[in-house]
């Protein structure tokens, strides 16, 4: 799980270099299994607004902290693209 504060989703560039190594696993995987051609920014994007409105419940809430639900994040992936 990747922690996530609310500084992160209000900043894209913040969110997107925090978890780039994420994206790029993702990215990999979306091309190599779904084929569906999105590059690191697209994917950025998209996981960053399915944040935000917590589409799925991709964020977990522990006392006050969030955190990003990677089995969650696949499930949306696998379901919405």
């Amino acid at each position: 799980m990747y922690q996530i504060l609310k500084e992160d989703l209000n900043s894209p560039s913040k969110f997107k270099a925090k978890l780039s190594d994420y994206i790029k696993n993702l990215e990999l995987m979306i091309n190599n299994e779904l084929k569906i051609n999105l590059d690191e920014n697209e994917i950025g994007d998209l996981l960053l607004s399915a944040c935000r409105c917590d589409d799925f419940n991709i964020v977990q809430y522990q006392k006050n902290k969030m955190f990003l639900d990677e089995d969650k994040v696949l499930k949306w992936i696998t379901e919405k693209l």
